[in-house]
């Protein structure tokens, strides 16, 4: 098999300073060849070095060719490097970027035959399955797709040698899987790519050869059939250990085990929760912690929306302040306190045990998403290797958790349906209890009743349709946002009375937030109808917090108040008797109601009612 393309003995320096050393690869037709490496291992000065970027020296062959180190002489020699940012012009359409580079053999102006080069621009769009408009600027797209129209043009000019470094920065599982499809075609076709990533699992799912980059050196090229076989011996190599794994202790071992445990619940079946419950599970015995707890994060606002926490001995008495430690986190990779620190006990709203404890962040798609966070004891010092499998850890939970959300946006169809069979039955439910009323008193008005009616149902549509609009397919929703929805279409009619807010942003169940919903929905109604009676305005306030694992909601007004000795658990009044149904049965909570200077109601709904009878090594779900 010829060589279409071969680096011998590269050497690339930066102010003096060896970023790599005798780097030689040999590249034939029709292969895939990963280089896998660490952060620092040499990888960007690979693509620096070749495009002239910083000093290099060494030999550079294309079919034989002696070429220089820069990017001209590359493209010339049909040779495509696409970086981690893409280089494209913003002021230009989407088909003037991807003609600029199907169009420079013929030495055609790109504005020339606008026609023609339309239909050839459908057709890679096509080939490559870009869902993009041909006609939209390039400024106007997201990153993501920047990168994707990056990848086309890139394979569109048919290139001998496709080189990628960190591909699947910025973008999604989705968008990655096309990109697999796209180097799988250009393989087909006799056609090469070279995969530079610091993601071993990409390396498994493409390459031919897997080439492992440690301090600037090629160390060994594996073939991927062998690593496919036995996984473990590539993380060895990545992770500097012995392959035959003669100088790996025990405790290394371990580590090596458990990212390979993490591996098999990321590529299994289980839902995102049990997924992060094995996973603090295993990270804590793993690193030998008293506990570990993982936390998902809303990206936009910052909000924690789900979490695990798992203790290897239930007696250890401590609870994590994940806001103060999202609070810290920034641009590093492993944040460590302990007791020694000032400030430590700030981290905690519970700690009578812990001295120390270890923080990764969790990046999905290059954003803050969550954290990881181990506990001890003790001062414990940590090794490089915990932290590589850590690290290791919070990469394999990024994805599993985008891939989740990914699913959960495929199936949201699925669930509609069955979410809006639901919401009928609520809506039949609901006529029926309106319509025995009206029996019992037919003297109420049917368009009052109504009116009211159509009002819950607004409310019930206000969940499903913030659910709709979640970019990330989740069956959560915000009761910030739903609540300000509701106000907004309640309060359309009354415009002279103002509302005032005081909202956290508290994440729950589809269904929880469907019943809160109703909730909200008829406490405002019963203000509006009876509080400010003979009144030109008036006030209605909404608070709603999160304190210890209950959500605490109070709606008040400057009205009337309540009638003398009213008892909400014993009331005529078809509306608040749903209230109180809904917290007390079906939500689990409680219901108080006041009468000072106007009428407040408060409620407060357990966010989890935890069992008596959990064992030593059971996952506690916070």
């Amino acid at each position: 098999m010829s060589n279409l393309f071969e680096i011998q003995n590269f050497c690339v320096k930066d102010q003096g300073t060896e970023l790599l050393k005798n780097f030689s690869l040999e590249v034939h037709k029709g292969e895939v060849i990963t280089i896998v490496g660490q952060e620092g291992s040499g990888k960007n000065a690979i693509i620096n070095g070749l495009i002239g970027k910083l000093p290099a020296e060494g030999n550079l062959f294309h079919m034989g060719q002696l070429i220089p180190f820069n990017l001209y002489d590359l493209k010339k020699n049909k040779i495509e490097i696409i970086n981690q940012k893409p280089k494209l012009l913003e002021n230009l359409s989407v088909s003037e970027n991807l003609f600029l580079d199907t169009s420079y053999k013929k030495k055609t102006s790109i504005f020339y035959f606008k026609r023609k080069t339309q239909k050839m621009v459908e057709e890679i769009l096509k080939k490559y399955s870009l869902n993009l408009s041909p006609y939209v600027k390039v400024g106007d797209l997201t990153l993501e797709e920047k990168k994707n129209l990056a990848f086309v043009r890139a394979f569109s000019v048919n290139p001998d040698v496709v080189i990628l470094y960190e591909p699947a920065e910025n973008i999604s599982l989705s968008s990655l899987m096309n990109l697999h499809n796209m180097i799988r075609i250009h393989k087909k076709e006799g056609k090469s790519v070279i995969y530079i990533t610091k993601q071993w699992e990409d390396a498994l799912r493409i390459a031919d050869k897997i080439a492992i980059l440690n301090e600037g050196e090629i160390t060994e090229i594996l073939d991927s059939q062998e690593v496919k076989n036995n996984p473990k011996k590539l993380i060895n190599k990545i992770m500097g250990f012995d392959s035959d794994g003669n100088n790996v202790n025990p405790e290394e071992s371990q580590l090596i085990e458990s990212v390979f445990e993490a591996a098999e619940y990321l590529t299994s079946e289980y839902e995102l929760d049990d997924l992060m419950n094995l996973l603090a599970k295993n990270a804590a015995k793993a690193m030998k912690a008293e506990a570990c707890g993982i936390s998902l994060m809303d990206e936009d606002t910052n909000a924690i929306i789900d979490k695990a926490f798992y203790k290897r001995n239930k007696n250890v008495e401590v609870e994590p302040n994940e806001s103060e430690i999202l609070n810290l986190i920034g641009d590093e990779k492993v944040y460590y306190f302990s007791k020694r620190d000032k400030g430590f006990e700030k981290f905690f709203k519970i700690n009578k045990d812990i001295c120390s404890f270890i923080c990764v962040p969790l990046y999905i798609r290059s954003r803050l998403s969550g954290i990881i966070h181990i506990y001890y004891k003790e001062v414990y010092i940590y090794s490089e290797e915990e932290i590589k499998y850590l690290e290791t850890i919070a990469h394999q939970a990024a994805l599993a958790i985008h891939d989740t959300r990914l699913v959960g946006s495929s199936v949201l169809l699925q669930e509609s349906h069955h979410r809006i069979k639901n919401n009928l039955q609520s809506i039949i439910s609901l006529m029926s209890l309106y319509k025995m009323s009206n029996k019992k008193d037919s003297r109420k008005d049917v368009i009052e009743m109504l009116d009211d009616l159509m009002s819950k149902i607004k409310s019930i549509a206000a969940v499903h349709d913030l659910l709709s609009k979640d970019k990330l397919g989740r069956s959560i929703i915000n009761l910030k946002e739903m609540i300000i929805k509701i106000v907004k279409f309640m309060s359309s009619t009354r415009e002279e009375i103002r509302f005032n807010f005081e909202l956290d942003d508290i994440f729950v169940s589809y269904s929880k937030a469907s019943a809160i919903a109703l909730v909200v929905n008829e406490l405002i109604t019963n203000s509006l109808k009876y509080a400010f009676v003979g009144k030109e305005n008036g006030e209605i306030t909404i608070v709603s917090k999160f304190e210890n694992e209950t959500i605490k909601l109070e709606i008040s007004d400057n009205g009337v108040g309540f009638p003398q000795n009213f008892d909400i658990q014993n009331t005529q009044g078809l509306g608040l008797s749903i209230v109180y149904s809904i917290i007390t049965k079906q939500l689990n909570g409680e219901i108080y109601v006041e009468s000072a200077n106007g009428a407040k109601v408060r409620i407060e709904i357990p966010v989890k009612q935890i069992g008596t009878n959990s064992s030593v090594e059971e996952i506690e779900k916070i």
